[in-house]
Order: C-alpha cells, then structure tokens, then sequence
C-alpha cells in the first residue's frame, strides 16, 4: 500500500471534529512542521499548504481522536510532510471544508474515486443511509491498493451491500485519457447490469475530472445537482 495512516489528536475544543461526516476536508500548514534547520535558513516548502479528508473521527475517554489517510505518490510536498511526521508531533490546519454529499441520500448512487479520494468513499460507505447500495468504481495504480476497502465490507456494522468495479492502471491516475477509460469501464458495466444510474459523486485529479464530467454528462444524461465530480489533487 502506498497509504500512510495519520492518527490525531486535537488539542482544543474550538473545532470539533465531525463524528458523521464522510469527507471532511482539513487544509494542513505544511510549513507548520519543517525541520528548525530550514526555518533558520528561510526554506520555504514548495508547496505550503495540502488538503487531506478525514478518514473517520471517533471519541474515547482519552478524547476526539482523528484518522487521516495520505496517499504517497512520488516526491510531493504532502507526501514528504506525512512522512517526515513523528508520534507526538502537534499538526495545525488553516481551513476545513465539508463534503457535497447531501444529493446521495436518494436513487442509485455511483462513487467514483482514485487513492487520494478512497478515504472518502471508505467513510461515505460505513455511514451509508441510502437503501439503494451504491456502484463504486476504485481507480488505483497499483493491484494492492485495491485491499482499501477490504475492512469496510468485513465491517458487521457497513449497511449497504455496496459493489466495486475495480480499475487498475499500473501508472499515475491523471489526464483524459484515464476518463475515457473510466468512461468504457462504466459503459462496459452497465451493458451487462439493469442498473440506472441517479447520482454521481467522485473526486479525482483536475484533468481527469474534468474530462469525465462531460463524458458522464452524455452517457448518464443527468442534471448538474445530481453529479458532483472533484477535484482532490493536480498533477504537475
């Protein structure tokens, strides 16, 4: 797997973490937890702040704790920070920003999502309230990476019988080329399955994204309310 698991605890009450909230966006100050040596030489991080989803928030004795999921792909400024991370570590987010999921409630549902969005389908799937199972499509570069929601479906308490598609590009999930592929994918399984699709949410790289919304928008036929289509990362 090339996921690092983050797990935090707040030290204020002045933000309190949502318990029942898949999606949940914190804005990390990268900066925040550079080396001394760099801030005595002025060393800025290439990129100063990332946003990464909460994985799932829970309570204990101890307090509100947090589970963030980082996906490392290649030398990225997030990627370097959440490894470079030690137990004890303080971290400080600047912004947080909940997830448009509200449009999922109703009809058949379809997720989408790439590494650095399956922490957010993953925690959309254990709090899932629609009685229609929803049709995940996974999209990751590597086979292994496909176990990320093996605990979800062994999970007692997952209410939705959900179905994965998995897609395995074996390179970096980014470009319009990968649309089309999702595109056929998704083609590909509704010819053979009595499925309608109702609604749309998935969150993927900028150029991706926004090559399959149009592509979406032609094969489901659907209005812009019930398909909201992200942008989680940009590939530079």
């Amino acid at each position: 797997m090339q996921i690092t698991m983050l797990t935090l605890l707040p030290l204020t009450n002045s933000s309190p973490m949502p318990i029942n909230e898949p999606g949940y966006a914190y804005l990390f100050d990268l900066e925040h937890n550079i080396q001394d040596s760099q801030k005595r030489d002025n060393i800025k991080t290439p990129r100063p702040h990332c946003y990464y989803t909460l994985r799932k928030a829970w309570q204990t004795d101890t307090g509100r704790h947090a589970w963030v999921d980082v996906f490392l792909h290649g030398d990225t400024s997030g990627g370097v920070w959440a490894e470079s991370l030690q137990a004890g570590d303080t971290v400080l987010t600047k912004r947080e920003v909940p997830e448009k999921i509200e449009h999922l409630q109703e009809g058949q549902a379809l997720l989408i999502a790439d590494e650095t969005s399956i922490p957010t389908v993953a925690r959309l799937l254990e709090l899932w309230d629609n009685p229609l199972p929803p049709l995940v499509l996974c999209i990751t570069g590597d086979t292994g990476d496909q176990a990320y929601f093996d605990e979800v479906k062994r999970n007692s308490e997952v209410k939705s019988n959900f179905t994965i598609v998995p897609i395995v590009t074996a390179k970096t999930n980014a470009g319009a080329d990968l649309a089309t592929l999702i595109d056929n994918k998704l083609g590909d399984y509704l010819a053979q399955q009595p499925l309608v699709i109702d609604k749309v949410w998935g969150a993927l790289e900028a150029s991706t994204a926004k090559a399959l919304r149009k592509r979406l928008k032609n094969r489901l036929h659907l209005e812009r309310s019930d398909m909201v289509v992200k942008v989680y990362w940009r590939h530079d």
